[in-house]
């Protein structure tokens, strides 16, 4: 289906009247972990295509505007007069504290705007409750979450909990301050851009009626599958009793297909055929290999390739040759459009060699956070006409650091882009390993990710990743009155989805349809270049 693919022609309108204002992002980072803030700041306001201002400090005539302000260090006397700051918001400004309270509490001039009472020690926290409606899903908790190094605190009544931690510990809060409105993020979680939502959802709460673009997709993965050669077959005999072929062919496939009719999903998968070894068809599981990939293409799947990386220092044309070849055998119409490097990391030299034999390929899947070390990681991103498509989750366990991923990302980039590897079935300790164990766990993170999100669409890699090049090239403004927001775009596809949160349910629509995911986030799709929502 992917080669059916024709890309609207995008359309543009002009805003009549004044936009709204963009934001000032202010500080001058003192140490490694603010310079991380600030880069994540910047990324999460580039990824909502936000106009930004960076200053290092503020006088009073830069604070006359209605930008929204966003603190990127912790001790906010650097970057100007106090007191010019808090009246500022005092008079009706809004900010944002992303790098949360200063160690050194020898001045507390901005409590009170800031919501605190009491102040306590500083400690590390991972357990996280993601409160209801401030993102766009269930009241969650997440245990052994994101760690963050925050401050133990006692609030006023008046503050909006969106985060908070074990023993009711504030994490992140709205504060409405005499006519002006403030958030906080106390803790050190903007360090990482896997809280990009975080900062979103205070920016949301801050201004309480707030529109950005999303891709509004779910992606999930296949990766490994089937098994092209007998090295699992050790520990498939130990944990299921029959070859890793004869496990994935007669147990596992029947399991994920049914996940996938029952869900709406559509499956991509991908067969790991490049490696430091020469590619040898003649011990392919080759019957299986036709049978899983056939069924993936009949339930409106796409097949794609990956390889390993690892050691993998001189990759000939003659390899990536063999793997061609093979699968010509079996499908010598069919396209493979992305490319994804599943252990270790790749280079454009790499990159550039496989495409030259798969001309087709223009999406490269990698990790959306590694360690840089031994794997590539990226952003959504389109560079030379290549998408660059991160997987944002992996694993078969809604839990800890991936439950919070997922959340934190489906609030920024209104996706699910998830992956299982199959090889990992095989693999030690079984008790991170073994199906008859992880099924369970598959069972509970399908309901999680897949079932309670009705309001992403299912696509395959190459469909998604036309999303992400519609949101490349998208830029908008938007006009807000007390009772409507007004959206004119450029360069925008028709369909394209936006994320709105509002404290005030829509009322109607121009130019565009809703959806309602909870009391105050909704979905929008755009049918025309300038729409309007009435709440």
């Amino acid at each position: 289906e992917a080669d059916k693919m024709v890309p609207s022609d995008p359309i543009s309108a002009t805003l009549n009247g004044q936009p709204d204002a963009g934001y000032l992002v202010i500080g001058d980072p003192q140490n490694d972990s603010e310079a991380l803030i600030k880069t994540n700041v910047l990324k999460a306001l580039s990824l909502i295509k936000s106009e930004v201002t960076v200053l290092d400090t503020v006088t009073e005539s830069d604070l006359s505007g209605d930008e929204i302000l966003i603190f990127v260090v912790a001790d906010v006397s650097l970057t100007g007069d106090l007191e010019e700051i808090a009246q500022d918001i005092t008079n009706g400004g809004k900010a944002i504290f992303a790098a949360g309270i200063p160690a050194n509490a020898s001045w507390r001039y901005l409590d009170p705007l800031w919501g605190i009472l009491e102040r306590g020690s500083y400690r590390t926290v991972s357990t996280l409750t993601f409160k209801q409606d401030y993102f766009p899903y269930d009241e969650t908790t997440v245990n052994d979450g994101f760690a963050s190094y925050s401050t133990s605190l006692r609030l006023n009544d008046r503050c909006e909990i969106l985060i908070e931690g074990d023993n009711e510990l504030p994490l992140v809060w709205t504060h409405p301050y005499e006519s002006g409105r403030i958030s906080m993020i106390n803790g050190t979680f903007m360090e990482s851009k896997l809280s990009l939502g975080i900062l979103i959802a205070a920016i949301n709460s801050t201004k309480e009626q707030a529109l950005y673009p999303i891709q509004g997709t779910k992606t999930v993965f296949l990766d490994a599958i089937p098994p092209l050669f007998d090295g699992n077959d050790d520990h498939s005999f130990e944990y299921y009793g029959r070859s890793a072929e004869s496990f994935v062919r007669d147990k596992l496939w029947g399991v994920l297909l049914q996940k996938a009719i029952l869900l709406d999903l559509r499956l991509t998968s991908s067969f790991l055929a490049i490696d430091k070894q020469d590619f040898d068809a003649q011990n392919a599981n080759q019957q299986t290999f036709s049978y899983i990939s056939r069924e993936i293409i009949r339930n409106k799947g796409e097949i794609t390739l990956s390889g390993n990386h690892v050691d993998l220092t001189d990759l000939s044309i003659e390899r990536i040759e063999q793997t061609k070849a093979f699968f010509d055998k079996f499908f010598p119409n069919y396209h493979l459009y992305a490319y994804m490097p599943l252990y270790g990391k790749i280079d454009q030299t790499q990159i550039d060699a496989i495409r030259s034999i798969y001309s087709t390929i223009r999406i490269i899947r990698l990790q959306y956070e590694s360690d840089q070390t031994t794997q590539t990681s990226g952003d959504y991103d389109v560079i030379d006409g290549q998408v660059i498509f991160p997987t944002t989750t992996y694993g078969y366990k809604a839990e800890g650091l991936q439950l919070y991923t997922f959340l934190s990302v489906l609030t920024s980039h209104g996706s699910i882009s998830h992956s299982f590897d199959i090889n990992s079935l095989f693999t030690v300790p079984s008790s991170e390993s073994n199906w008859n164990t992880l099924n369970k766990s598959f069972d509970v993170l399908s309901t999680n990710y897949f079932e309670k999100t009705p309001w992403l669409e299912a696509l395959t890699i190459s469909w998604a990743a036309e999303k992400v090049r519609a949101l490349d090239a998208l830029s908008y403004q938007t006009q807000t009155t007390e009772d409507q927001v007004t959206v004119a775009c450029t360069q925008m596809t028709i369909g394209q989805k936006f994320m709105f949160y509002s404290t005030k349910p829509i009322l109607s629509a121009t130019g565009a349809t809703f959806r309602r995911i909870n009391d105050r986030y909704t979905l929008i799709t755009a049918q025309a270049a300038s729409f309007t929502l009435v709440y």
